[in-house]
C-alpha cells in the first residue's frame, strides 16, 4: 500500500519517465496502473475470436517491455520481484499440464452466485467480490424474464435423441413409394399434409432449444469474462501490496501459476463456447433451410392437388366434348338417312311423273305463247292459260351475272342468260302455274352427253326446277329448256351431265346408256332381291385431253387411253350375283397406227388390184428362192438385233419388251403392249385401284369386266407395260381434276382506226381461233398475241387492271365479267396515258394489263347443324384472287401535240486572234462522225451537257450534225480570248484519231497568220 500511495494519479503515464530514474516501488505501480486501464473493458460479443482475444489479452508482454528498461537502469528490486515479473508470461502459453492442475485445485461445486476464492501457497486469500461482476452492464438477452422461462421450458421438454429418431422416420416415410410413385388421382395428398405439418412443428421445437442454448452460452460467457476481469485487478492490487520478501514472491509466482491455469481454463471454456456457438448457427441454418423444405413440400402437395383438380376437369371437359362429338356423329347420320329417304322420294316422284308424262297428254299444248323481248334479244316465251293469264301482266327484264352470283356443282355449265320476271304490278300473283320456256346454247359435241336444267332463285338458293327440252316452230334454229313454276322469280338454264333412271328387277335385264350404246349393265336372274331404283351419269373423257394431261403432268406419261367415268347409285349395297359391264376404250396408239396402215393397205389392194400375170415354172421357182432368201436375211438381222438364238422354224417371233434404263423401262412409242385398270372413284374425288377385277379385251375398242357390289364411279385406264399400279391411282386423279377445269386464252385486241378502242376477251382454247377471225372482221386487229392457256373455272369472276404507263378512262371497278364457256366473257375499253411527259424516248406509250380470276374457296370453319332442308348446307366461303396473265398495251402518241423546237439565240464571235470561229465549227461538226463525245470529253465539255445536247437532238427530231455544233459552240463560248484556242483543239483531234481534222486547223491558222502579215 505505502507503494501504490507514493506514485500520484491514476492518469500518470509511465512512458513520460523514462528519463529519470524513479524507484522499483513507482515503476510497478505505473504498470499496475497501465494494466488496470487496459484490462478493465467490458469484452465485445461481436465474434467469437475477439471474445477469445479479449480474455487471452494478458499484460505479460507489456509488463516484460517495462521490466526490461528497469532492468537497463538497473533499480533496486529484489531478486525473486524479478523472477516473480518473469513469470507474468506464463499467461498466454496455455499447455496440459496448467489445465489439469486448474480441475485439480478446482472447487468441485462451485455457484456463479457465491464469492470466489482463490488459495495460494500462504494464509492470505485472495477474495473477489461477485460485486464486481454486477458493476458489468447486463446483455441484452438476459433482459426479458419470458425468454428465460420459455427457454427453460423448451429445454426441459426437448430431447435430441427423440428429435434424431423422429427425423429418420420422417426420412423414411418420404422415401416409400407411397409419395414417390407417380402423381395420378390416387396420390395421397392429405396425408402428404399432414406428414408436412408434423416435420414444420418438429423443426420450429428444434429452433427453439436451438435458442436457449445459445442465449445460455451467452450469458455464460459474458459470466466468466467478469471473473477473469475481477481476478486480473486483484491480483495486480495484490501483486504491489505485499512485502517485497521471499514469502510475498513465493505466494506472487503460486498465484501467477493458478492465474495461468485458470487463464488456460477460460480460454478452454471460451473455445467450447465458440465451437457451441458455431454448431449453434449450423444448427439455426438447419432448421432454416428444414423450414424452407417444409414450406416447398407443403407447396409442391398444394400444386399436386391443384394439378390433379385440372386434370379431373380437364378429363370432364374431354368426356362432355366427346358426348358432344358422339351427339353430333349421331345427328349427321340421322341427317344422311333422311337426305337419302328424301333423295330415294324425289328419284321416285321423278321416274313417277316420267311414267305419267309418257302416258298422257298435256293441256298445255292448246295454250297461246307470249314472246317477250329484252331490247334486241330474245326473252322468255310463256304458256298460259288464257282465262287466268295475259301478256301484260308480266314482264322480263335482264340480269347482269356479277349482280347475281351463280352456285355451279360438279360438271355445270352456264348456257343462257339470267332472265327475271317481275309482274306489272305489286298486288299481282299467278293464278294458276305457267310455263317458262328460256333459249339456250349447245355445242353438237356435248349435245349427247349433256341435258339441260333450269334453276330458280328461292328464299335466296338456286333450285332445279323439273325440265323438259322443247321446240318452236316459230323458233327452230333455237333451242328451249322448259319448267311449270307457280311463282314469278330469276331463272337461268345450265348444262349437267345426262342423268338416265333405270328400275331393275329381280329378273334382271340389260340396261344400255343412251350417250353411248357400247357402254351395258347386264344384271342376271336373281342378282337383286326385289326391286332396285339404278341413277347413272356417263362423262366422255376424249383423246384429246388425255394427251394433254400426258403433256402437262409427267406423272401420267405412261397414260394411253382411259374410258369413259361412269357415275351409277344404286339403293342396294351389294349384288347376289356379280354384273356384268361392258364399256368403251380407245385401243392402244401402236396397234392402232399399225391396224390403220393394214386397213388403209387393204383399200388400196381394193381399189387397184394386182394384175394376174402368168409365170413359168421356172421363173415360180426362182421367186420363191428369193422369197426364201430374204426371209433367211430378215430372221438373221434380227438375231443379231435381239442377241436371241435360232428360232424354230413357222414360230412367230414376239416383240423385244422396252428397254431396261435408269431404274425403269424406257418409252417406246411403237410397243403394242399394255395394261388395263379398273379404278373406283368416290364423292370425296379418292381414286382406287380394284386389283381383284380382271378386264377382258373383247374387241379392239371394247373392254368387260365383272362387279360383285355397286360402286360410285368407276372407268378404266390404258397404261404402258412400266406403270406400276400405285401410279394408277394419283393418273385417274389428275385425269378427273382436269376435266372439272377449263383451259381458256386470254385476248387483247384494239381497233386499227381507233387503237383506243380495245376489247378483252377470254375464251376456251377450241374457239380462239374463231374469235379472232370475228374480232378481225370487226376491225380489231392490233394488240398482242392471245395469251398462254390457263386454267379457269366456270363461274370465276375476271378482274383487269393496268400497270405502266396506260390506264383505262373508266373506272377499273367496271372492268369485270364472269367467265362462262359457252357464253361471250368480254370487257370493252377506252386506253389512254397515265402521264403524257413520260417515256419521251419511246414512239408510244407503254404498259401493261393484268388479268386475274377471283373464285370461291371453301372455308375450314366448323358449320352448324341444318334442321330442315329448306336451310341448304351452305359451306363458308372465302374469296381468292389469282393472276392469270400480263399482256402488253401500247398508246400512240398522235394525239398529243408535240412540243415546239426551242429558238436559239443568234450567236456571234468576235475573234481577230486566231481562226476558231462559228463557219470553222460549222465545217468540222459535218466533218466529224461519232468521235464527237471523245472530243468533248477532250475538251472538258461536262457529261450533263453533252446529255442535254443528246436529249433535245432526239426529241425535236434534229440531225446529228446539231448535236456535234451545239458541243464545239459549248466550248468555244467558254474559253477566254487569250487561250491558244488552236492548240487545243488541234491536241483533241489527235487523240482522238483524227490527225486530218488537226492539220485542217493549223492549216487555216497558218493562211490566216499569214493574212494579218500582209496587212
Amino acid at each position: 500500500m505505502p507503494a501504490q500511495t507514493k506514485h500520484g494519479s491514476p492518469n500518470h503515464d509511465h512512458r513520460s519517465t523514462q528519463g529519470s530514474k524513479p524507484s522499483g516501488t513507482s515503476k510497478a505501480a505505473t504498470r499496475r496502473k497501465s494494466s488496470t486501464s487496459r484490462n478493465t473493458k467490458v469484452p465485445s460479443k461481436d465474434t467469437n475470436m475477439g471474445v477469445t482475444k479479449s480474455i487471452l489479452s494478458v499484460p505479460a508482454d507489456e509488463n516484460n517491455e517495462t521490466s526490461q528498461k528497469s532492468s537497463d537502469r538497473k533499480p533496486m528490486v529484489p531478486k525473486h520481484i524479478k523472477e516473480s515479473k518473469q513469470d507474468d508470461g506464463l499467461n498466454q502459453h496455455i499447455t496440459e499440464e496448467s489445465i489439469e492442475d486448474m480441475d485439480r485445485d478446482k472447487p468441485s461445486e462451485r455457484s456463479p452466485e457465491t464469492v470466489t476464492s482463490i488459495e495460494g501457497g500462504g494464509d492470505q486469500k485472495i477474495k473477489l467480490d461477485q460485486t464486481k461482476e454486477n458493476e458489468l452492464p447486463p446483455s441484452k438477452e438476459e433482459t426479458p424474464e419470458t425468454v428465460n422461462k420459455a427457454n427453460k421450458s423448451s429445454a426441459k421438454n426437448f430431447d435430441m435423441q427423440t428429435f434424431t429418431s423422429e427425423i429418420n422416420n420422417f426420412t423414411e416415410i418420404f422415401s416409400s413409394d407411397k409419395y414417390t410413385k407417380t402423381v395420378d388421382d390416387d396420390y395421397p395428398v392429405d396425408d402428404l399434409i399432414m406428414v408436412v405439418s408434423s416435420v414444420s412443428t418438429q423443426i420450429e421445437e428444434y429452433k427453439q432449444q436451438t435458442m436457449s442454448s445459445q442465449q445460455q452460452l451467452e450469458n455464460l460467457k459474458q459470466r466468466m469474462a467478469a471473473i477473469k476481469e475481477g481476478l486480473q485487478m486483484n491480483i495486480q492490487k495484490k501483486r504491489f501490496q505485499v512485502r517485497i520478501d521471499e514469502e510475498q514472491s513465493i505466494e506472487e509466482r503460486e498465484l501467477i501459476k493458478k492465474l495461468t491455469r485458470l487463464n488456460a481454463e477460460v480460454a478452454k471454456a471460451n473455445t467450447e463456447l465458440a465451437e457451441a456457438v458455431r454448431l449453434a448457427a449450423e444448427t439455426e441454418s438447419t432448421a432454416v433451410e428444414a423450414e424452407l423444405a417444409a414450406e416447398r413440400a407443403k407447396e409442391e402437395a398444394e400444386r399436386i392437388q391443384e394439378e390433379i383438380k385440372f386434370k379431373a376437369q380437364v378429363e370432364e371437359r374431354r368426356r362432355q366434348e366427346e358426348i358432344k362429338k358422339m351427339e353430333e356423329v349421331r345427328r349427321m347420320r340421322e341427317e344422311e338417312e333422311r337426305r337419302a329417304e328424301e333423295a330415294r322420294r324425289a328419284k321416285e316422284a321423278e321416274w313417277k311423273r316420267r311414267d305419267e308424262a309418257a302416258q298422257k297428254t298435256h293441256a298445255w299444248e292448246m295454250w297461246p305463247i307470249y314472246e317477250y323481248k329484252i331490247g334486241s334479244d330474245f326473252g322468255c316465251i310463256i304458256r298460259a292459260s288464257p282465262s287466268k293469264f295475259k301478256e301484260s301482266d308480266v314482264t322480263c327484264r335482264l340480269i347482269d351475272r356479277l349482280d347475281c352470283p351463280l352456285h355451279f356443282e360438279q360438271h355445270e355449265e352456264l348456257v343462257s342468260t339470267i332472265i327475271r320476271i317481275d309482274p306489272t304490278s305489286q298486288d299481282y300473283k299467278l293464278q294458276a302455274a305457267v310455263l317458262v320456256a328460256i333459249p339456250y346454247v349447245s355445242q353438237r359435241s356435248t349435245a349427247a352427253s349433256r341435258e339441260p336444267v333450269i334453276k330458280a332463285f328461292i328464299n335466296g338458293h338456286w333450285k332445279e326446277i323439273e325440265t323438259t327440252d322443247t321446240v318452236f316452230d316459230s323458233h327452230k334454229d333455237m333451242k328451249f329448256a322448259q319448267i311449270e313454276t307457280p311463282s314469278l322469280t330469276t331463272f337461268a338454264v345450265f348444262t349437267r351431265l345426262k342423268r338416265e333412271y333405270v328400275s331393275v328387277s329381280k329378273r334382271g335385264g340389260k340396261v344400255t346408256s343412251s350417250v353411248d350404246q357400247r357402254i351395258t349393265i347386264t344384271v342376271p336372274k336373281d342378282a337383286i332381291k326385289g326391286k332396285d331404283l339404278m341413277l347413272m351419269e356417263v362423262q366422255p373423257v376424249d383423246t384429246s385431253s388425255v394427251n394433254d394431261i400426258r403433256l402437262r403432268t409427267p406423272a401420267c406419261r405412261g397414260l394411253l387411253a382411259a374410258s369413259p367415268i361412269v357415275r351409277t347409285s344404286w339403293e342396294s349395297s351389294e349384288f347376289q350375283k356379280p354384273l356384268t359391264i361392258t364399256i368403251p376404250c380407245p385401243p392402244n396408239p401402236a396397234r392402232a397406227k399399225k391396224l390403220a396402215a393394214m386397213r388403209k393397205l387393204k383399200e388400196e389392194k381394193m381399189k387397184n388390184p394386182p394384175k394376174v400375170v402368168i409365170k413359168l415354172p421356172h421363173e415360180e421357182e426362182k421367186e420363191k428362192e428369193e422369197k426364201r432368201k430374204k426371209i433367211e436375211e430378215l430372221r438373221q438381222a434380227q438375231k443379231q438385233q435381239q442377241g436371241e438364238g435360232q428360232q424354230p422354224e413357222g414360230e412367230v417371233v414376239e416383240k423385244k419388251q422396252a428397254r431396261w434404263y435408269m431404274g425403269e423401262y424406257g418409252s417406246n412409242e411403237d410397243d403394242e403392249n399394255d395394261h388395263l385398270y379398273l379404278v373406283s372413284g368416290s364423292s370425296s374425288d379418292r381414286w382406287t385401284v380394284i386389283p381383284e377385277v380382271k378386264v377382258i379385251q373383247v374387241k379392239l375398242d371394247l373392254l368387260q369386266f365383272d362387279l360383285d357390289r355397286p360402286l360410285e364411279s368407276f372407268m378404266v385406264l390404258r397404261t404402258r407395260t412400266n406403270v406400276e399400279p400405285d401410279q394408277v391411282a394419283p393418273m385417274a386423279h389428275q385425269l378427273t381434276g382436269l376435266l372439272t377445269q377449263k383451259f381458256a386464252q386470254v385476248i387483247l385486241k384494239q381497233r386499227s382506226d381507233d387503237p383506243f378502242d380495245t376489247v378483252l376477251q377470254v375464251v376456251h382454247v377450241s374457239k380462239t381461233d374463231k374469235t379472232l377471225k370475228r374480232l378481225s372482221e370487226e376491225g380489231y386487229d392490233d394488240g398482242p398475241e392471245p395469251s398462254p392457256a390457263v386454267a379457269i373455272n366456270e363461274g370465276d369472276v375476271i378482274e383487269v387492271s393496268f400497270r405502266g404507263n396506260v390506264k383505262s378512262t373508266q373506272d377499273e371497278d367496271n372492268l369485270k365479267f364472269v367467265f362462262n364457256s359457252n357464253m361471250e366473257s368480254e370487257t370493252e375499253f377506252q386506253a389512254s396515258e397515265v402521264d403524257r411527259y413520260l417515256q419521251k424516248n419511246f414512239p408510244t406509250y407503254r404498259g401493261v394489263v393484268e388479268v386475274y380470276k377471283k373464285y370461291p374457296v371453301r372455308s375450314s370453319k366448323k358449320l352448324r347443324r341444318r334442321d330442315s332442308m329448306e336451310e341448304m348446307d351452305t359451306t363458308p366461303v372465302e374469296t381468292k384472287k389469282e393472276l392469270l396473265c400480263e399482256l402488253p398495251l401500247t398508246v400512240p402518241k398522235y394525239h398529243v401535240e408535240p412540243n415546239k423546237s426551242p429558238t436559239r439565240a443568234p450567236i456571234t464571235i468576235v475573234n481577230d486572234r486566231d481562226p476558231i470561229n462559228e463557219q470553222l465549227m460549222r465545217q468540222l461538226a459535218e466533218e466529224m462522225g461519232d468521235e464527237w463525245k471523245t472530243v468533248a470529253y477532250l475538251l472538258n465539255v461536262s457529261k450533263a451537257r453533252v446529255q442535254a445536247i443528246q436529249r433535245n437532238v432526239n426529241v425535236y427530231d434534229q440531225p446529228e450534225e446539231d448535236a456535234r455544233f451545239d458541243m464545239l459552240m459549248t466550248w468555244l463560248k467558254k474559253m477566254p480570248k487569250a487561250t491558244d484556242k488552236v492548240a487545243i483543239l488541234s491536241n483533241a483531234f489527235l487523240r482522238c484519231g483524227r490527225g486530218d481534222l488537226a492539220e485542217e486547223i493549223r492549216a487555216r491558222d497558218r493562211e490566216f497568220r499569214q493574212g494579218h502579215a500582209r496587212l
